[in-house]
């Protein structure tokens, strides 16, 4: 691909697969890691608006899918797995 999407539909496919498996917790970090991504600003370009959200205290930080992908696998890391 051209790494300027945030590869959530593959993120979801996996999810509803870990939680037809009972992998409930698996699918419940997958959530989390995301969510926290999104609110660190991160964004892949089909995500990215460039403005500030808050009365210019905060602005989204452009990214590719590989670095989203990293940002995934590190946090995924930190909280245990």
């Amino acid at each position: 691909g051209k790494g300027i999407a945030i590869p959530r539909g593959s993120v979801a496919g996996v999810m509803l697969m870990l939680e037809q498996w009972g992998e409930h917790r698996a699918a419940k970090r997958l959530i989390a890691a995301q969510d926290k991504i999104l609110a660190q600003g991160y964004r892949t370009a089909d995500l990215f608006s460039g403005r500030s959200l808050e009365a210019g205290q905060f602005k989204h930080q452009l990214v590719t899918t590989a670095e989203i992908v990293n940002l995934f696998l590190t946090i995924l890391r930190e909280s245990g797995g």
